[in-house]
């Protein structure tokens, strides 16, 4: 029994910091989380989804991707399926779910930071590393937002790490290219550059010539392609027809100049909003961290070339040179890439701060040691109180200020109160209409809380098309501010078309209304 009880502390005590740093990740990504919760378009397309797959109607697609006509593999919808079940399809529970699929990311930032900084006297830099990982902007942000990107993280880490390892076995080359597959069912546009690079790596990898490393990383990849494919051959290709078809037409895509004019300052507010929060002030300093990021990037490959070691390496150099490829791919291939009509998303680089933190925390490392002691202590401090006192700045922002006023909790008032006025009414529920504008006329997900409250109180549903029976309706607006004239206008006059106006209030950002027909 004493020996049992042994074990458990020597356990305990080697991974204290990895228990640790994941309970306060979690503690702070769930703290207040009402405060920050969204329920997009996206996420109530993804709860009906999640809904149908609980009652058998299984799906072998995903979300809609960048390039027309081409979606995702199902693994996001999938992943979201227990998560309903348990929590009886509560649109807080799928989202908080998905938060806790994000958050999965977090031990492996741990195991991480381990294999790059093993040695002892390297522990402060790995608890550093660790943090940062944990505690940034990119990541708390990557992990709390429901989208696709979300589980990237845990996908792309998880890669990361199975990548560090597969020197060791073909075992790991092959799980590093599972999750780096699974990946293009998350953000396509952003995995689909590593594949092919680190595909014609593997000798390099590898450290030597053999084709069963191909055949099993291939087959990994291939795995995951199954379900798509199934797709393919069931419906007439139907993928395929329509994404060749979109890239014969050329009339939506931009042209060359342009993209290479405007893709590089793309590329570096990207990059910011995953190292710090939205805001001027934070240039100096994103600038900063890129250019002690390319001075580990250089100093990586310059080892190989200098008899003497630029600094006090550790275990294998292989790990920070493979960090610093993943660093630079993406960005070069985002210089010729045209999918999405040559259109660019921030949200393509959600999970690239995993490489690009740990070349900073590199960089500093050397500055410390290379550089005059305390100046390069110095500097090490100041870059790292900087990412600090954002991430502090962004969590204020997000979590310790009062409530979003147009998220989950407000918009479920909103329902709420709308089927209060219906109660009140003695207009019965089948002359009765609820009406939604949204800017981008997509209304799948108040549908979905509509559906989610009136069985949660055993309520009917009413209709949201206002037609000839219709004796009162009531009208739920989001804020239009982008097009008031050419979309909101148009509608609400339609909307609001023969009829008289009996009340309005407005519940966080959201505007209602109750309109009664006139005779």
């Amino acid at each position: 029994m004493n020996s049992i009880w042994r074990q458990i502390y020597l356990h305990l005590k080697q991974y204290s910091g990895l228990y640790l740093l994941t309970f306060l990740g979690l503690t702070l990504r769930f703290w207040r989380y009402d405060n920050y919760l969204a329920f997009t378009w996206d996420q109530g397309r993804d709860a009906w989804m999640i809904t149908k797959i609980a009652s058998g109607d299984f799906t072998l697609i995903g979300p809609t991707s960048g390039l027309p006509g081409f979606f995702l593999g199902p693994l996001w919808y999938y992943a979201g399926v227990p998560g309903g079940i348990l929590t009886n399809f509560n649109p807080y529970g799928i989202s908080l779910w998905y938060i806790l699929l994000g958050s999965t990311s977090l031990p492996i930032f741990w195991l991480i930071s381990e294999k790059l900084f093993p040695n002892y006297q390297d522990k402060v830099w790995k608890w550093l590393l660790s943090i940062s990982l944990i505690f940034s902007v990119g990541s708390i942000e990557g992990s709390i937002f429901i989208w696709n990107p979300l589980i990237s993280l845990p996908l792309v880490s998880g890669g990361l790490y199975a990548l560090l390892r597969a020197r060791q076995s073909r075992w790991w080359l092959s799980l590093s290219f599972l999750l780096w597959a699974l990946t293009l069912q998350s953000e396509f546009a952003y995995a689909v550059f590593f594949i092919v690079p680190l595909f014609i790596l593997i000798p390099w990898i590898r450290q030597r010539r053999d084709w069963r490393d191909f055949l099993t990383a291939g087959l990994a990849i291939g795995v995951t392609l199954v379900p798509q494919l199934l797709f393919e051959l069931r419906n007439g290709f139907i993928m395929s027809k329509s994404l060749f078809a979109s890239l014969l037409d050329q009339e939506k895509n931009i042209g060359w100049l342009h993209l290479w004019r405007k893709r590089p300052e793309e590329l570096w507010w990207a990059t910011q909003e995953i190292l710090f929060p939205s805001g001027d002030v934070y240039k100096l300093l994103t600038l900063a961290i890129i250019t002690l990021v390319g001075l580990a990037v250089v100093l990586i490959w310059l080892h190989n070339r200098q008899k003497t070691k630029l600094v006090d390496w550790p275990s294998q150099v292989y790990y920070w040179q493979i960090i610093s490829l993943l660093v630079v791919i993406p960005y070069v291939f985002y210089l010729v890439w045209r999918g999405n009509y040559g259109n660019f998303f921030s949200y393509y680089l959600t999970p690239h701060f995993i490489f690009i933190l740990p070349l900073l925390i590199f960089a500093l490392r050397w500055l410390s040691e290379k550089v005059t002691l305390k100046i390069g202590c110095l500097i090490a401090c100041l870059v790292i109180l900087a990412i600090f006192v954002s991430v502090g700045d962004f969590m204020a922002k997000r979590i310790i200020n009062e409530p979003s006023r147009s998220g989950l909790t407000t918009m479920i008032r909103a329902v709420e109160t709308m089927y209060a006025w219906q109660t009140e009414s003695t207009v019965p529920l089948e002359n009765t209409a609820f009406r939604i504008f949204t800017p981008n006329g997509q209304t799948e997900h108040y549908d979905y809380l509509i559906h989610w409250y009136a069985k949660k109180n055993d309520l009917a549903i009413p209709s949201t098309i206002k037609n000839e029976q219709t004796k009162i309706w009531y009208i739920l607006i989001e804020p239009d501010r982008q097009a008031w004239k050419s979309r909101f206008l148009p509608w609400y006059q339609e909307a609001t078309k023969y009829g008289q106006l009996l009340k309005a209030t407005d519940v966080g950002d959201l505007r209602l209304e109750a309109w009664s027909k006139t005779n």
